[in-house]
């Protein structure tokens, strides 16, 4: 039987789509959603 993870991602949700909307930028959205910057980036381009 295999190891079972002990990290687990956070569900992609529409609020970093939703601030980038709103005019936040990747900085202030990584600060509030305490993600990284590539995440946010990752989110706004697959929204894109």
């Amino acid at each position: 039987m295999g190891r079972r993870p002990s990290v687990f991602v956070r569900p992609v949700t529409m609020d970093v789509v939703l601030m980038s909307a709103q005019g936040q930028t990747v900085k202030d959205i990584t600060t509030l959603m305490q993600v990284g910057e590539d995440y946010v980036r990752d989110v706004i381009h697959a929204f894109n």
